[in-house]
């Protein structure tokens, strides 16, 4: 597993999918805009459904493409959304543009 990506999961997508696996990492870049904005949205109107909703879509389309960190940090502000404890969210959000930048950038280097 690299640093930001977990290549042993990469590697069996692109010999599953073949044609596809482009389509799919082109879906996860323009996709995980979009969610993680969601994400965004759902901690300033204070809404913790939708930030929880929000936050377990992102975290499925990271667990995808082998974002795995992304996938833990999104995790977290599920659970944190959940409980109603939201002091570390902005902290784990600023974490999660970080990873999810590197994950970006590390994808679209495959395309």
């Amino acid at each position: 597993m690299s640093e930001h990506l977990d290549e042993a999961l990469l590697a069996e997508l692109a010999e599953i999918m073949e044609d596809e696996f482009s389509l799919l990492l082109e879906t996860f870049l323009s996709e995980s805009v979009t969610q993680r904005q969601a994400v965004q949205d759902g901690w300033q109107t204070e809404d913790m459904e939708q930030l929880h909703r929000r936050a377990h879509a992102l975290k499925g389309s990271c667990a995808n493409v082998g974002a795995v960190r992304c996938a833990e940090l999104c995790h977290d502000i599920e659970q944190a959304a959940r409980s109603g404890v939201s002091e570390n969210i902005p902290a784990i959000l600023e974490f999660l543009d970080v990873e999810l930048h590197a994950v970006q950038q590390a994808l679209s280097l495959r395309l």
